[in-house]
């Protein structure tokens, strides 16, 4: 069991270097199993493109992107076609 920042008490100070070391260590390890199983899902050929592989939430932020894109898009036109034809004053 590792907790950062702490040191175990009434041990020598190179038993706490040891156990530093060590935490250092299996965190290192832990951290590499989570980028190599990141790394099989992106890398996976099943046919989902990869902006869509981190599943629902991708999915609905990329939706939702899109959506506001088209919709920016339409407005932008809109207020173009506006402009271009300009108000009669009376």
């Amino acid at each position: 069991f590792c907790t950062k920042g702490t040191s175990l008490p009434q041990q020598p100070s190179n038993l706490t270097w040891l156990h530093g070391y060590c935490c250092q260590q299996l965190e290192k390890q832990s951290d590499s199993v989570v980028m190599s199983s990141f790394l099989f899902m992106f890398q996976e050929d099943n046919g989902i493109p990869v902006h869509l592989k981190g599943g629902t939430a991708d999915a609905l932020l990329y939706r939702m992107t899109m959506s506001l894109s088209v919709l920016g898009v339409g407005y932008v036109l809109y207020e173009l076609v506006k402009a271009s034809f300009p108000q009669k004053k009376v």
